[in-house]
C-alpha cells in the first residue's frame, strides 16, 4: 500500500514538473545563487511555493505568501534590474519584486534583511549595485496555475559621453538644481549612472542616457534646450515640481522617447509643434500648466501614442480670482482619430463644439477612456453682491453658434442655468436676469450650453456667486462677527458665532459652483466635518439675521 501512495505522489509531482518548475528555494536558507548575469528562471511555478514570508513594519505586508529568494554579491557597480513575466504573455494581478541588502549570503532568518526598493505590488524591481554588497531577492505571485519567467540584468555603469554630461549639468543648473529634494552625485565626479533619478543603457559599446526621473524633487525655473542631447533617452519624468517658461524644442529632437510626463509644472506659452516628431512616443502628460492655445496639427505623428492628458484645472491658490491654473487649451482639436489613443483626457479646456464635433464621434466610440466634460467659457468666476430688490443680470461669453460651414456648420447651442447645482425653470438664454432680487436668490449661479451635433459635449460658464443684502466683509476683519478656525484645515472648522445669534444657516460650495454641505448652525460654536471633501477652495454662505457672510474655507 505504501508503494502505491509513492508512485502516486511521484506521478503527480512528475505531472506538475512537467507543467512548471517547482520552487526549492522557498526558505530564505535556499536562496538561488546568482553567480553571473543575465540570468533567468522560467516557467516558474510561483504559487507551488510554500514556505516564505515579509516581515516589516515599513508598509511591507506582514505573513506569509508563495514567495521565492534568490541572492548574488555584487561585483560591479552596476544598474540591477529583476522582472517577473507571465510566461505565456497574460497580465499580472499582483506580485512583489523586493531587493534587500545582507551582511552575508548565508542568511537564515529575514530579519537579518534591509529592504532597498520599494515594498508595492509591483513586478519589476530596480537599483544602483554597491561593489561588493550582497543582496537577496524576494520574488511573490498571486496567480493560481501560472507560469512566470523571472529574469535578472544588469548595466555596467561606465561614463556616458561628454555631451550628455553636459546636458545634465545644464539642466541641474537652470531648474536650481543646488535646492533640489534629491542630488545625490549630481554635479559630482560620480559617473552619471549614479546620479539620483538617472537611468543608463549601454548601445553599441556606448553608455548613455536611458531615464530621466525627477518627479517631484524640486526642480524650479526652465528645461534648458540642452534637454535635445539624449539620444538613446525612452524616458524623460519631471512632473511635480515648479518648471516654467516654455518648453524647449529641443524636446522634438528624443526621437526614442516612450514617455513624456511634465504635468503639473507652470509652463507658459504654447506646446512646441516639434513634440510631434516623437514618433515612438506611447504617453504624454502636459495637464495642469500654464499653456494655452491650441494643439499642434504634427501630434498626428504620433503614431504609437496611447495615452494623451491635457486636462486643467482651477488655481485654488488664487482665491480672490480663481484663475486658471492650467491647460487653457483652445482652437481646431487635430484628427487623432488614426492613433492608437486608449485614453484622451482634454477636460477643463477652452474648446468649443465645432473644434472637435467631427471626430468626436469617432473618439466616443474607439477610445475606452474619453474625458471631455467640462469645457469652459472664458468667464471667469465672479462675485456679485446685491441690495434687496435690484435686478441682476448674470452673462456668459457665448460660444459660436456658426461652426464651420465646410464640416459640421453647427446651427446653434441650448443653454440652461443653475442655482447652487438645482436647474432653474425656463432660464434658457445666454443670459439670465434676477428680477427685484430678494434674500432666497443668493447662492451659486452657472451655466450649460450643449449643442445636438455633438450630443454629451458640455461647456460650462464659470461659477457666479450672488449675495443678496450680502453682509460684505473683509476676510481679515470677519473674526469680530465670525470666526472659522482652523483654516486652512485638513477635517475639522469650527465656526463660531456671536452668541446674540439664536439661529443661522450654512452652504458650502465648490469652486464650480456645486453644493457639497448644508447644514443649520444651533450654537454659537458648530464644529463642522469636513475631512470627506477633496482638497480645495470651498465658498461658504453663513446666512444670519437676514445677512450672508461669504468665507472662504480651504481644505487641505
Amino acid at each position: 500500500m505504501k508503494k502505491k501512495y509513492l508512485l502516486l505522489f511521484t506521478l503527480i509531482l512528475s505531472a506538475i514538473n512537467m507543467l512548471g518548475q517547482v520552487p526549492t528555494n522557498d526558505l530564505i536558507e535556499n536562496a538561488t545563487l546568482i553567480n553571473s548575469f543575465p540570468f533567468a528562471d522560467n516557467n516558474v511555478r510561483l504559487d507551488l511555493a510554500t514556505a516564505s514570508g515579509i516581515a516589516s513594519s515599513d508598509f511591507c505586508p506582514v505573513g506569509n505568501y508563495e514567495a521565492i529568494y534568490y541572492k548574488f554579491n555584487a561585483t560591479n557597480a552596476s544598474q540591477f534590474q529583476v522582472t517577473l513575466d507571465d510566461a505565456s504573455g497574460g497580465s499580472i494581478n499582483q506580485s512583489y519584486v523586493i531587493i534587500f541588502t545582507a551582511p552575508s549570503l548565508n542568511i537564515a532568518d529575514e530579519t537579518e534583511l534591509t529592504r532597498a526598493t520599494f515594498c508595492a505590488f509591483t513586478a519589476s524591481a530596480n537599483i544602483d549595485l554597491v561593489q561588493g554588497t550582497n543582496y537577496y531577492v524576494l520574488i511573490y505571485r498571486n496567480d493560481l496555475d501560472a507560469f512566470s519567467n523571472i529574469a535578472f540584468d544588469e548595466t555596467i555603469i561606465g561614463p556616458v559621453p561628454t555631451s550628455e554630461r553636459d546636458a545634465l549639468v545644464a539642466l541641474y543648473n537652470s531648474t536650481n538644481g543646488d535646492s533640489w529634494n534629491d542630488i545625490t552625485n549630481w554635479n559630482t565626479t560620480e559617473l552619471v549612472g549614479l546620479w539620483n533619478g538617472i537611468q543608463i543603457t549601454e548601445v553599441d559599446g556606448v553608455t548613455h542616457v536611458s531615464e530621466i526621473r525627477l518627479g517631484g524633487n524640486g526642480l524650479d525655473g526652465p528645461i534648458p534646450p540642452e534637454i535635445g542631447d539624449f539620444p538613446e533617452l525612452t524616458n524623460l519624468l519631471l512632473e511635480a515640481n515648479q518648471l516654467s517658461g516654455n518648453i524647449p524644442a529641443e524636446i522634438g529632437d528624443l526621437t526614442k522617447l516612450v514617455e513624456l510626463d511634465l504635468a503639473p509644472n507652470a509652463f507658459s506659452g504654447s506646446i512646441p509643434p516639434e513634440i510631434g516628431n516623437l514618433v515612438n512616443l506611447e504617453i504624454l502628460w502636459l495637464n495642469n500648466n500654464g499653456l494655452t492655445g491650441s494643439i499642434p496639427a504634427t501630434f498626428q505623428n504620433l503614431i504609437n501614442l496611447k495615452r494623451l492628458y491635457l486636462m486643467g484645472a482651477i488655481d485654488e491658490t488664487n482665491p480672490d480670482t480663481a484663475e486658471w491654473l492650467s491647460s487653457k487649451y483652445s482652437g481646431d482639436f487635430p484628427d487623432l482619430t488614426a492613433l492608437p489613443l486608449e485614453v484622451l483626457n482634454i477636460e477643463n479646456n477652452f474648446f468649443q463644439f465645432e473644434d472637435i464635433a467631427d471626430e468626436y464621434d469617432t473618439y466616443e466610440a474607439n477610445i475606452a477612456e474619453f474625458i471631455f466634460n467640462p469645457q469652459f467659457t472664458v468667464d471667469a468666476p465672479v462675485e456679485i453682491n446685491s441690495a434687496v430688490g435690484e435686478d441682476i443680470t448674470l452673462t456668459l461669453t457665448d460660444v459660436a453658434d456658426t461652426g464651420r460651414v465646410n464640416l459640421n456648420s453647427l446651427v446653434g447651442n441650448s443653454y440652461q442655468w443653475f442655482k447652487d447645482d438645482i436647474q432653474i425653470d425656463g432660464a434658457n438664454a445666454s443670459s439670465y436676469v434676477i428680477i427685484s432680487a430678494q434674500n432666497s436668490d443668493s447662492g451659486i449661479y452657472s451655466c450649460e450650453i450643449t449643442n445636438s451635433d455633438v450630443p454629451g459635449f458640455v461647456i460650462r460658464r464659470s461659477s457666479i456667486t450672488v449675495g443678496v443684502g450680502t453682509l460684505s466683509v473683509d476676510d481679515n476683519n470677519l473674526g469680530a462677527i465670525v470666526n472659522l478656525y482652523p483654516n486652512p484645515t485638513d477635517s475639522v472648522v469650527n465656526i463660531e458665532l456671536p452668541e446674540s445669534i439664536t439661529e443661522a444657516s450654512l452652504i458650502m460650495y465648490d469652486l464650480l459652483g456645486k453644493k457639497v454641505y448644508q447644514t443649520q448652525l444651533l450654537n454659537s460654536n458648530t464644529e463642522l466635518k469636513i475631512g470627506h471633501l477633496v482638497s480645495g477652495i470651498y465658498l461658504t454662505h453663513i446666512i444670519m439675521d437676514n445677512k450672508i457672510i461669504t468665507k472662504r474655507i480651504i481644505k487641505e
